[in-house]
């Protein structure tokens, strides 16, 4: 019996016969039962999106920088009305506590009864990327002056500040802090202006402070 072009279960009764090993009908064969009931259930398949179900509290001083699960999507089977209930799949709870590292670790998942994994060795893998907080002086050396009217040029006495900063230490690192601080001389004209220090930072990083908060610069018209 064919059953490729089956979309639904199938439950025949079908006469039994009896084939040679060239898969011939022999005849003049007593058959008993001389037919059988079956029952072939089919499965469907369905990508569905992994759903993490976890709680990381790192330790002291630390912090959770990223949470990713490999792969995000996962290819379940079983019967239809099963499969069209199902848009995720969570991981098994994990509770993490005290972490100060890079954590890699194989989950399992929650898989409701009647349904199962279509590639049963696959493997789905949580990454939790851990960092250090760092708080800690960065000088800056360059301070722009945006906004700065056509006809006026800038000085600045003082060209560096201090400033004093809190977050993960790689992208504290990483941070152009050369290319982030600015005055801003919108609507100003010639003379000395006590001016405000703005900054451009990531939003992981907590500005803490600055020394000078406040630089003098002198508008002079452009020669």
């Amino acid at each position: 019996m064919d059953i490729s072009s089956s979309s639904a279960e199938i439950k025949k009764n079908i006469a039994v016969k009896i084939l040679d090993a060239d898969g011939k009908a022999v005849e003049d064969v007593e058959v008993s039962p001389r037919s059988v009931d079956i029952d072939i259930p089919i499965e469907y398949t369905k990508i569905v999106l992994l759903d993490p179900d976890i709680a990381v509290k790192p330790a002291t001083g630390y912090i959770v920088t990223g949470i990713s699960i490999s792969p995000k999507e996962i290819h379940i089977a079983g019967k239809k009305e099963l499969l069209d209930a199902l848009d995720t799949i969570k991981t098994q709870r994990i509770d993490l506590t005290d972490v100060k590292a890079f954590i890699d670790k194989e989950v399992s998942l929650v898989l409701p009864p009647g349904v199962e994994l279509a590639n049963k060795s696959e493997v789905v893998r949580l990454n939790v990327n851990i960092e250090k907080i760092v708080e800690t002086p960065i000088e800056v050396n360059n301070i722009a002056v945006r906004n700065l009217p056509d006809d006026l040029v800038a000085e600045l006495p003082q060209a560096s500040i201090q400033a004093f900063v809190r977050g993960p230490e790689s992208i504290v690192n990483a941070w152009d802090v050369n290319n982030a601080f600015y005055i801003d001389a919108s609507g100003l004209g010639e003379g000395t202006h006590e001016m405000h220090v703005f900054y451009d930072k990531p939003s992981e990083v907590e500005m803490m402070g600055l020394n000078p908060s406040m630089i003098s610069v002198t508008l002079k018209k452009r020669e």
